[in-house]
């Protein structure tokens, strides 16, 4: 975490599994901002 923003990096099995991990990195107490680069396994 730098400052106040979040960047979720690595793969995920699914997409409803980047939009849980965005939502709860944006739960953390002082997040003002995450940027979600994780991407979605094919197959």
């Amino acid at each position: 975490m730098s400052g106040r923003s979040v960047t979720l990096t690595g793969t995920v099995p699914d997409e409803l599994a980047s939009i849980e991990a965005e939502r709860a990195a944006n739960r953390v107490t002082g997040v003002q901002a995450v940027t979600n680069e994780l991407a979605v396994m094919e197959g």
